[in-house]
Order: C-alpha cells, then structure tokens, then sequence
C-alpha cells in the first residue's frame, strides 16, 4: 500500500488566485437531515470513534421536543458549510481528513500472479456524512451532471454503467470499428492536488465553488491509518499527500472533472468518424477506426501526464475488433494489448468494458465460465464451513448474496451468450440451497418450483438466473436505448433532455423522440419492424435482435401477446404490449416521484404466469392429497423461516431447520424417514414419513402430553411480551376471570374444587387490555389453538372454506368455550336449560357489540395464521407504530407500522414453526412406547427439555421489539 500513495510531486500553493471569488458553499438543514438519514449502519468506521449511529439519530422524521436538540441539525449544517468553504483551521482538515486504509482485491487470487488491490481511504463517519451533504444540493449536483455528461457515465447518473456498456456496444455494430480501453495506474490516488483545484476553479460558474471543498481537503497532507494486529490503527508510514482517497464522498467527482478536459478533446476527435469515447469513473474506452482511435489515445495519455502526472500503462490497456478487420487493429495498436483468454491452447480475443466482456462469442463464453468458477470456489468455502453446523446461516448467505453473484452479468450479456453461463451459476446455486435447506427437492417438482418464487406465491424467493436473464436483459436495455439521443421540443429545436449517444447513425436507427409516443413509434425504428407502404427493412441491430427475440419468447411463456390467446384471469402489467410498445408501468416511490422498473414489471408477470401454472397442477391432483393440502393452506407467515434471522425466536438448531424447510416444501422429514423405513412405531402407531401422526397423536394411551404444548405456550408468551411492549396490559393462562365466579358462590365452590383436590378453574389461554385508536382499554378474552394435519382438521372441502382449516377451527371455538362454560352452569350451579348462568354471564360482559366473547387465535399445521390473529397482530403493530418511528426516525408512521408488523409476523411465524418441529423431534425420540415410559435416546443439544419446561419464554433476555424492527 505504501507504494499506492506517492510522494507530493508539485507543492500546493498556499493562495489559489481567484479562489475568494467564487461563490460559497451553503449546506442547508434539508440536506444534513436527508444526508444522515441515508447513512448506513453497515459502512466501516473510519479513522475516529464517530459512528453513524451516532448521527442517524440527530435527523429524526419525528420533531424533538426540546430546543436545544432542535438546533443540533441546525449546528452541523453550519458546520459542514464551514468545512466545505475552508472556513476551518488547518489543524481541523489535517485531523478529520484522516483515513484508514483497507486493500480492496480487483480479482480473485490466482497462483503465480501477483495480487492487485485498491487503496480504499475511509474517513470519519462525521465527515463522510457532512461532505454527503455538501453534494446532495439540487443544483450543485445539476451543475456536476451538465459538466460532466455525456462522456463521463459514473458520476452522478442513473444506470451510468448499464449505459455505458449498451452505448460502446452500440458504437461497435459497425464491423470497422475497434474499441480501446486505458489502464491508468493508481488513478485516484496519483493525480495533481493542485492540478485539480485549477481546473475545479476554471470548469464552469456552477461548479467552481467546489475548488473551496477540493482546497480545503487536498491541501493538508493528512494521516493514514492501518489496522494493526492488535485490531487497533497504526500509522502506515505514508501520508495521503497526492490524488483524492479513493471512496470517500468526493472523490469520484474530483477525479472525474480532473481529466475531464482531456476526455473531451478525446470524444471529439472521435465524433467526426462517427465513434465517440466514455468513461465510467477511471475506466475510459474510446470506440472508432483504429486509425483514428490509438493516435487519439495516445495524446489523451500524454496530456494526463503532462498535467497531472497519471501515467497509463500501454501494456495493461486492451483494444478488440472483429476478426475480419484485424489487420486494421494490428496496424495501429501499436504497444497496446489484445486481450484474450484461452480455451486450452486457442486464443480468443475481447475486452472488458465495466466488468462485461466484449468481444468474440468464444471469449464472452470464456469470461462467463471464468466467473462461474470464481463463484462455486465461493460456495465451495461457504458449503464446507456452514453445511454441517450452520445451515440456517448458509441458507441466508445463499439467498441474499452468493444467489445474486451473477445478475450483473446475466443483465449486460446478450442472454444467448449468458445461458449456458446461467445454467451452470443455477447448478450451483442450487447444491448450495441442498445443502443449506437440509433436504433434496430434486425428486419433486412442485417442491423444486416453488423454491424459485417469490414469498407470495408459496415460494422460497429463490430465484433461477436463466428466469432471471431475458427480464433483466429487457429491463437494462429500456434504461440505455431510450437514453441514447437528445429530446427535444419539436415546436421551438429546444433539447430537453441530453443523450449519452448523440450521433447521426444512432438517430437513423433510433430515431428522434421514438419513446415519447410509444404507439406510434416506440421501438418500431430500433427494431427495425416492417412499416406500411415501406419497403422491408434491414435487420436490427444485434442488441435490438436481443430484445426482440426476449420479449417475444417471454410471451409466448406468458401465452400473452401476437397470437397467443390472453388470459383473462391472468392480467399481466406489460407483457401484453407488442415488442415495438414494450415499456414499464409507471410507479411512485415513498417521495412520490415517478419511477420505471421494466425488470420488476416482466419479473411480476413471468412469476405470476408461474405460479398460474403451479396451482393448475395442483388442481390436477385429487383434492385429499397432502400436496393439495400443503399448497392450499400456506400463507405469508409459513415462510416466516426464508427471512428469520438467526437471532432470538429466529435462531433454530440443525434439527429444528431441516424440518422447517421439509414440511414447507412437503417432503419427508428428515427425522421420521429414518424411523419409518425400520418400521418403528409410536403409541401403537405407524409413524408417517411426515411427522404428521406424531404431532396429532392424542388420547388416554399418549404420555408425553406437555410435549404438545411445545407449540402453545411459546406463541402465548411472545403475543404476551409484544402486547406489553406496545403499552398494553396482558396475561396468560389466566384462571381468575371465571374462578372469582365460583368463589362468589360457596356451594358451587365446594361442588366444583371438593371430593377430587383443587384443580384449576376455567382458564383463559391470554388476556388483554387494550384499545389502538386512544380510547379506553377495553378488556378482551383470545383463546389460541394449534392444529395438527390430520382428517378431522383438514378437509377435502377446505378449497371451498375461508382460510381452510385455520378458518374452521378459528370459527368453531368460541361457540365450544361457550358450551363448556353452560356445561358448568348446569353441573354447578344447577342453572336450568335455557337461562344464562354466571360463568356465561360472565362470559358475555367481554362480548364486543355484534361479536363474540371469545376472540379465536389459530396456528395451523404449516404455520398459516387465522384472521383473530392477524387482526391481534395488526392492532398490536398500529399501537407500536408511533413510538418506533420516533425511535427509529422512519419516514412515516405508516412505514413505521409497516415494518412492526413485519417483524411480529416474522417472530410469531418462527416460533409456531420452531414449536411444530420440536414437536414432531420430541416424540420420534419415543418411539416403541405404548403407555408409557421414558423417550427413547434422551436428551440432547436440540432444547426440547427446555422448551417443555417453558424456560424458553421465560428466559430473562434483554429484546426490544422497536429495536429489533
């Protein structure tokens, strides 16, 4: 790293002339509050004890209370536009432009091949969040873009590098054409400090009080810290004294206006032939007639020397043409390379452009490969050092990271070339996801379906890449092509929006204005479809070929569009439109700004088509089959287990995860399969491969009772904590209500507790006080039940019954508490047939109007949830809501609520899953018993003993529910 930060070469003057001049810097309270509620947690500190949390705080949605907290917000922004203006003294910059520096690896280490690594500066979490300040000004970074666009993609435009890549492909449909990328060393950390300043100072009136900023923070030559073996920082021995640390807030735009002189003069010569030059950050790439383009880019290098000292690298800079004008290449290249890779001893030729490969159809397929093998080395680690032990961790790792590897590339290669590189990521995302749920799908193919759709529809959300490939294709072209030439206003020649791709053959195959009126021209010119009365034309370019021939075989998947017969019962949000009127529907987000999303649109309408599939099948079989059973009764809170995360409820032991993942997915459990292939038995009973007869079993001859309540008591406890955490009052298993009754009356009394000992009285499984629109606390009796999958809950007739089984039992139990309390009446109290005795009277003084005195809560056998407990759960989220956006400083109330009752459903969710699969664990280890004995095996690491004894709940831990959301 040492050699990554150079000696100061040219001392910064102590007085930039004309600097003074330029107007201020002002940072305003709007832009401190949106720039410290958009840090993150999750960014490592830098080289100071401030952390992020520690500002996140100060920039609550909800006001505070007092004055003096008021003006803190009001404090910073002063701070930060005296920070931006050099306002400071020089002591403060050499201090709080520090930075700790980490070695990011380019690439994957490779034997015999001398590891690469970018210095990345992290500065103090407090300058980082006042700089970001800085640029979020609307104007400033309007005045960033009108400067820098359109040669310079990567700084402050959306989907810079998708259109970088569309854009240089597009250049390249002409065969003649090469493209030439430079390998500038160390660029941000090599540049001119006071180079830089200057050509700030000159760029333009908008953006020159930003040379105030660069001065203020380039002139010091501040520390740089390392991470020494203590963990602590330890000097590095070098100090940042030339270019700009690379990743800090500033840094992109400093070095993108720094060469952006000498990218221009590059673009223009380029212009006249019909190329063009652009750049994502560093990584410049020039497209034209090779004659044109290396004697171009050699000036352009030699300027970035001459004038701020950036040294490029011939040798390390690629170029690529088609092969049949490679002669053309060979002569002009001079010392820059032909990048290629090898297919054992053959050559293939092509260049990486943002990470993407261009070039021969070989070297694309080669590069893809290449990658493939840098991600199953990854889950390789991941497999042999969690799959054992941590599979629920592994499974988490696998959905939201190693799954995601590939999507880049699946979105920027043509997908012809990225499918059979998208078939093998799929293999092996799909060992991983083996080895992480525990079980095998392979054998069953509505299991392996579902694993690949999202949450709402039954689904694991593990999504296949090559279903991913053609909608992200699409979506990624919607964002480039569109972009390509300048808008403008036909009435008055005004341009209205800016290209990146402003050329005389890209308008003739575009067109001008094509998306503003997509019935009438859309992509009709790009794709080069017949016209009425025109002559047929050429074919489409081969990125137009690409969204023609994805958007049509989408379709036909879909059974949507020319020929195909729409289904009504399916409506899809684009795939209707004909290929040359393909555009996103139009959204808002949380700010109301409109916003286009074509990849989520085609993904919905793929997904929804999927999953009409799905239940067709599904409907196939006859309705008393346990898959029908399976499929129909899911809901949102059965996958509670794809997201949980292994903390608190949501944290399961390897035994406990495997048959959570089996029973969503329906196939054996893990547990019972070993069991039933020698025949055990329980209670006199085959054990099922599903666990299903160990969770019902019931009756005189079942010991083991309190294993039952493994499920009950645990999700009575946490409605319990959450109910309290909220500001209600509440109490389980609660005896009094009904037992006060019979202490009232002696003779029923002793009737009831005499000649058998004392027993309980009636009890109420929870009790709560409570009322969420801020009225008075209205007292309310739930009764909870958790039901096993056999006939007598689960019926063939349950696809015609709201909410199946859940639905039924939820409706039949407040009419049994009621006929248990009558019953009660009649042998205690001697209340004739009829009349309403005391335990019913009783009863009905907590009936709401129209409503029952008993609220039914059902869990059902895959972790489904009745109404009464949703509605219990919402209520209990709008309560919270308030009091966790003032803590957490959410956007909205609403929001707030949003994600409470995510995470109630979430908890509540795994502990009824976690409960099912004690359940089924506890009484396989009995197996042989009849009437009784002690379980087979005893116990283990698994906590069922614990969780028989209600420890589980009532472990004292320190959980905040606001906290945890």
């Amino acid at each position: 790293m040492l050699t990554k930060h150079p000696r100061r070469r040219t001392a910064m003057p102590p007085v930039i002339p004309g600097l003074d001049a330029t107007d201020r810097l002002v940072v305003g309270i709007s832009e401190m509050q949106e720039s410290y509620r958009g840090l993150k947690t999750d960014k490592a500190q830098g080289a100071s004890p401030w952390k992020y949390e520690y500002l996140i705080p100060l920039a609550p949605t909800v006001p505070f209370v007092g004055d003096a907290a008021r003006q803190v917000l009001e404090s910073h922004a002063w701070l930060a536009s005296s920070f931006a203006n050099g306002d400071l003294p020089p002591w403060f910059y050499f201090v709080f432009c520090a930075a700790r520096c980490v070695p990011l690896r380019k690439c994957a280490a490779q034997v015999g091949v001398a590891e690469a690594a970018r210095p990345i500066g992290i500065s103090c979490a407090l300058r980082r969040g006042l700089t970001k300040g800085v640029f979020l000004n609307k104007g400033l970074r309007g005045e960033i873009e009108e400067y820098l666009f359109p040669q310079q993609l990567g700084v402050l435009v959306s989907a810079g590098g998708t259109k970088l890549i569309f854009g240089v492909r597009e250049l390249l449909e002409n065969p003649h054409f090469c493209i030439a990328g430079s390998d500038i060393y160390n660029a941000f950390n090599e540049g001119d400090r006071a180079e830089m300043v200057a050509r700030t100072l000159v760029s333009s009136p908008g953006l020159a009080p930003l040379a105030r900023l660069f001065y203020a923070t380039l002139a010091p030559k501040y520390p740089i810290f390392v991470t020494g073996k203590g963990g602590g920082l330890t000097p590095m021995g070098r100090d940042g004294e030339t270019g700009v640390a690379q990743g800090s807030v500033e840094a992109g735009v400093a070095f993108a206006i720094s060469i952006h002189p000498e990218l221009k003069v590059l673009d223009a010569e380029l212009r006249p032939y019909g190329g063009g030059a652009r750049a994502g950050h560093d990584d410049v790439r020039a497209v034209g007639p090779p004659h044109i383009v290396f004697p171009a880019m050699q000036r352009f290098h030699d300027a970035l020397f001459a004038r701020l000292g950036l040294v490029v690298q011939p040798a390390k800079c690629e170029c690529w043409i088609d092969e049949a004008h490679i002669d053309s290449l060979d002569t002009h290249r001079g010392l820059v390379t032909r990048s290629h890779l090898l297919d054992g001893v053959t050559p293939y030729y092509g260049v990486m452009c943002y990470g993407i490969p261009i070039g021969s159809e070989e070297y694309i397929k080669l590069a893809l490969a290449g990658k493939c093998d840098e991600i199953a080395c990854i889950s390789t680690k991941l497999i042999t050092s969690l799959s054992s032990s941590h599979k629920q961790q592994l499974w988490l790792l696998t959905l939201f990271s190693t799954a995601r590897k590939f999507e880049y590339f699946a979105r920027h290669c043509y997908p012809d070339q990225a499918r059979d590189a998208c078939t093998r990521f799929d293999a092996i995302i799909h060992t991983q996801a083996t080895h992480a749920l525990g079980v095998s799908l392979d054998d069953d193919q509505l299991a392996t379906a579902r694993l690949a759709l999202p949450r709402r529809y039954r689904g694991a959300g593990l999504r296949r890449m090559v279903d991913i490939a053609p909608a992200a294709f699409c979506g990624a072209m919607t964002q480039a092509v569109p972009n390509f030439l300048d808008i403008v206003d036909e009435p008055t020649g005004t341009i209205t929006q800016r290209g990146m791709l402003e050329l005389p053959q890209v308008a003739l195959v575009v067109g001008r204005n094509s998306f503003l009126d997509m019935r009438a021209h859309g992509w009709r010119s790009y794709l080069h479809l017949p016209r009425p009365g025109l002559p047929r034309p050429l074919p489409p370019p081969r990125q137009g070929q690409a969204f023609l021939r994805c958007w049509l075989e989408m379709q036909q998947e879909a059974g949507v569009g020319a020929g195909a017969m729409i289904n009504a019962d399916l409506p899809t949000r684009v795939l209707h439109l004909p290929p040359e009127e393909a555009w996103p529907m139009v959204r808002r987000d949380l700010t109301g700004k409109p916003s286009l999303n074509m990849q989520k649109d085609l993904t919905d309408d793929l997904e929804a088509h999927r999953y009409d599939v799905l239940k067709m099948q599904i409907n196939a079989r006859h309705r008393s089959d346990r898959a029908v059973h399976l499929f129909r009764s899911l809901d949102r809170n059965s996958s509670a287990w794809v997201a949980a995360l292994p903390g608190g409820y949501g944290l399961c032991n390897t035994g406990e995860w495997v048959e959570i993942t089996a029973r969503f997915f329906g196939v054996q459990s893990p547990i019972c399969a070993g069991l039933v292939a020698r025949g055990a038995r329980l209670f006199g009973h085959l054990i099922d491969a599903f666990g299903d007869n160990l969770v019902a079993a019931t009756g005189a001859g079942v010991t083991g009772g309190h294993i039952a309540k493994l499920r009950h008591d645990p999700i009575l406890a946490l409605l319990a904590e959450f109910a309290r955490s909220v500001g209600a009052f509440a109490r389980t298993e609660v005896g009094d209500i009904f037992g006060s009754v019979l202490a009232a009356n002696p003779a029923a009394y002793h009737l009831y507790y005499g000649g058998v000992g004392r027993r309980p009285g009636p009890k109420v499984d929870f009790y709560a006080e409570y009322d969420h629109w801020g009225g008075r606390a209205v007292p309310r009796l739930f009764e909870l039940k958790t039901i096993a999958f056999c006939p007598t809950r689960y019926k063939d007739t349950d696809g015609q019954y709201p909410q199946g089984a859940v639905g039924r039992r939820a409706d039949a139990l407040p009419g049994e508490r009621i006929k248990e309390l009558i019953k009660l009446d009649r042998d205690f109290f001697h209340t004739p047939a009829g009349q309403t005795g005391p335990m019913e009277a009783r009863a009905l003084t907590f009936c709401p109007p129209g409503g029952d005195p008993f609220t039914a809560l059902a869990v059902g056998a895959f972790g489904e949830f009745s109404v009464g407990l949703e509605t219990l759960v919402a209520d209990f989220a709008s309560m919270g809501a308030r009091a966790l956006r003032g803590r957490t400083g959410a956007p909205s109330e609403q929001l707030a609520r949003t994600a409470l009752l995510w995470k109630m459903r979430q908890e509540i969710g795994m502990c009824a899953l976690r409960g099912h699969a004690k359940v089924i664990i506890a009484r396989a280890r009995m197996e042989n018993i009849g009437g009784g004995g002690a379980a087979h095996g005893g116990a283990d690491d698994d906590g069922t003993e614990e969780w028989a004894e209600g420890v589980y709940h009532q472990r004292q831990e320190t959980r905040s529910w606001h906290e945890a959301a």
